[in-house]
């Protein structure tokens, strides 16, 4: 083989190729076109579904301005709420503080009286023993005293002898 052969050879080689390099890339494109052609419409079916998300999203923020007004009223009121407990919590303490103080002092004034009541009551006993039994004792003693010589000056038959040692048995009794 001559060299124009074989360069007619490779020149044919080459050819064939750039014809198959040709084709490799005229159907890479025509891939590429139809992914090209699905991811559009891929796109253009999201960018619909977005726009209409987007729009409910709009109406949904509109619907929902006035509770933003009504939980910012809520809030207020909360917060006027928790001050109002705060303040009346204090009071409370307050009172019951004082409620705690006036029970102390009368509780204290309630113990004095009732141990100046007891004490008086021990020295009025004390004074009625002192002054009324003991003398109601002693006099009750001479009256029997007294009943017991006339028992004994005017019994009729009784033996004097009996009597005497009656007399002496109590006294050692005694």
């Amino acid at each position: 083989m001559s060299d124009k052969s074989w360069m007619l050879v490779l020149v044919a080689l080459t050819a064939a190729g750039f014809v198959l390099q040709g084709i490799a890339l005229l159907l890479i494109a025509t891939r590429i076109k139809a992914t090209t052609t699905r991811t559009q419409k891929v796109l253009s079916d999201l960018e619909r579904r977005g726009n209409q998300l987007m729009l409910q999203a709009n109406v949904l923020l509109e619907s929902l301005k006035p509770l933003a007004g009504v939980a910012k009223s809520v809030g207020a009121n909360v917060t006027e709420i928790v001050e109002i407990a705060r303040r009346r919590t204090g009071e409370l303490d307050a009172l019951v503080q004082e409620i705690m103080e006036t029970v102390k002092v009368q509780t204290n004034k309630l113990d004095y009286v009732v141990t100046d009541t007891v004490q008086k009551f021990e020295q009025t006993t004390a004074s009625i023993q002192r002054d009324v039994l003991v003398p109601t004792m002693e006099i009750a003693s001479l009256i029997k005293g007294i009943r017991t010589g006339f028992d004994f000056f005017f019994s009729k038959k009784k033996d004097r002898s009996e009597v005497g040692a009656q007399a002496q048995d109590e006294e050692m009794f005694i």
